[in-house]
């Protein structure tokens, strides 16, 4: 998982997580969950996936283009708004169908 923020603004931010896949055989269908590190995060809207936050914790399921993540480094990339409390640090731990990866 690569996570960046893509640009900034007083009270929110904009940020892309690209995943890929490194393994030898494909992922069929994908849950990607996060929790942010500060409270007053929150995605407001996000992209080429289904978003839903409870508290900290985000979930991300697969849309139905990108439910197929291509072994030997394939990739899905995802998006979104969020907003914040003056700074966006980034989730210290992503879970890919409960696994953790590693974020690069």
């Amino acid at each position: 998982v690569h996570y960046a923020v893509s640009n900034s603004w007083p009270g929110g931010f904009g940020a892309s997580i690209t995943m890929t896949n490194r393994a030898a055989t494909a992922i069929d269908g994908w849950t990607l969950t996060f929790a942010w590190p500060a409270a007053g995060e929150a995605v407001q809207s996000g992209w080429n996936g289904s978003w839903t936050q409870s508290g900290q914790n985000v979930t991300v399921t697969s849309a139905s283009w990108n439910a197929t993540i291509a072994a030997n480094g394939g990739s899905v990339s995802l998006g979104f708004n969020g907003v914040d409390t003056g700074q966006a640090p980034a989730p210290a731990a992503f879970f890919l169908n409960g696994k953790v990866c590693s974020n690069v």
